[in-house]
């Protein structure tokens, strides 16, 4: 770990400025030593740094190494970089704002010009690092948050999605998209409705899923979510009042007549719930709930933690022919001190990582605003049951911050 701190030190340090600073260093670094070092210590050195910033720069240090092709850099570290957090976009801010919270650093990059000159929705799909953001005429592409490449969607989102307060979610395969907006009481019967459509790899074209959803109780602060799961929409809300189990029979419509749905597990004696979360991790659909012990605020986000928990519910499937029927909760909060996930927990792109790109097991972390509305990360450890402040968040990130997790794009190699 050390040689990989000082690795860091030598490629510079992470943040919107520009980076010709940061170029030179590296080239006065290279000279230095990376050139002399033996190609499997700069391997073993290159999986040691979790921050896909730092190791794009490392490989810029190690260009002989790199360029030798004694070894593949993505290879050495195929995809396994520490998540960061996006703060929320303004439609008047130019950038985007991603921050990595285990070192505290931040990058700037710019907002696509071609979707500077309306309003737009913004949504990270968190497993694939993704930016989902959608313009004023419906119009979608997805940005990469930290080198600002912007990928157009041929297809526009359909017309009934309404734009204020869209979200959305993805496969862990990266198969299918699934974006919806806020239900909209019926104006017959008063049965919201929640519009959906659905996006996948292979199709040019969104499908219709919109549904009515008779036992949605949503409260003001509410957003409601979908997610494709096993061949079923699940549909859920940020308050946890109800989750859906829809079938797609033919992979187009839902079927509401055999849609099951599930109340969340009853809360324990004595705590509060402070945000509730429904996110697909391997295959499992997994309600996680932060818990307080009491009502009253904390007089500081160290006091917070004091409080906090978490509980974590698997959903019980029905037997290999019933499908979702007769479906329940499991309660998991206790194995999870032993399990192989980290759980990143936010409002719409909740994700679970392997332990191994961790370096730490059975643990989750999430966002909470104090009474002052100042926001901070916190990490929950299930073998202890102790929350620990990871971090207080400058003053542009927010409890409605995102998890992502950055790819890495390497450039093509072009000739001098």
């Amino acid at each position: 770990m050390e040689i990989a701190k000082k690795a860091r030190r030598s490629t510079g340090s992470v943040s919107g400025r520009d980076g010709d600073d940061d170029d030179d260093d590296a080239s006065a670094a290279t000279g230095m030593w990376s050139i002399s070092v033996p190609d499997d210590l700069l391997g073993m050195i290159a999986a040691q740094l979790d921050d896909v910033v730092d190791f794009v720069r490392f490989l810029g240090v190690c260009r002989t190494w790199r360029e030798t092709g004694a070894s593949s850099p993505a290879a050495t570290k195929p995809n396994a970089f520490l998540p960061w957090l996006l703060a929320p976009h303004h439609r008047h801010d130019p950038l985007l704002h991603s921050r990595f919270v285990f070192s505290g650093t931040t990058r700037d990059c710019p907002w696509p010009p071609s979707l500077a000159a309306g309003p737009a929705q913004t949504m990270v799909i968190g497993a694939s690092g993704r930016l989902l953001a959608v313009g004023a005429s419906h119009k979608a592409c997805f940005i990469d948050p930290l080198a600002g490449a912007v990928t157009p969607l041929i297809s526009p989102l359909p017309r009934r999605l309404k734009l204020d307060g869209l979200t959305c979610t993805v496969t862990p395969d990266m198969s299918t998209v699934v974006v919806s907006s806020i239900p909209s009481p019926c104006s017959s019967r008063r049965v919201p409705i929640v519009v959906a459509a659905m996006l996948r790899s292979r199709s040019d074209d969104w499908v219709d899923i919109t549904t009515h959803w008779p036992e949605l109780l949503l409260s003001p602060t509410a957003r409601c979510y979908a997610m494709h799961l096993d061949g079923n929409i699940v549909c859920g809300d940020t308050d946890g009042s109800c989750i859906a189990v829809i079938p797609l029979p033919d992979g187009h419509g839902a079927d509401m007549a055999a849609a099951a749905w599930v109340r969340p597990p009853p809360l324990q004696t004595g705590k509060v719930k402070r945000r509730a979360f429904l996110l697909q991790a391997s295959d499992e659909l997994l309600f996680v709930r932060i818990v307080t012990r009491r009502v009253t605020a904390a007089s500081s986000s160290k006091d917070a933690a004091s409080y906090l928990s978490v509980t974590v519910h698997a959903l019980e499937m029905g037997g290999a022919d019933a499908g979702y029927c007769g479906i329940g909760w499991v309660d998991k909060s206790c194995e999870f001190g032993d399990d192989d996930r980290v759980l990143f927990l936010c409002d719409q792109s909740s994700f679970a990582m392997e332990h191994i790109r961790m370096r730490r097991r059975g643990c989750a972390y999430f966002l909470l605003d104090d009474k002052d509305k100042h926001c901070s990360v916190y990490r929950y450890d299930f073998a202890d049951g102790v929350a620990t402040l990871v971090e207080d968040l400058p003053p542009q990130w927010t409890a409605r911050s995102i998890w992502y997790s950055p790819q890495l794009n390497l450039p093509s190699r072009t000739a001098r």
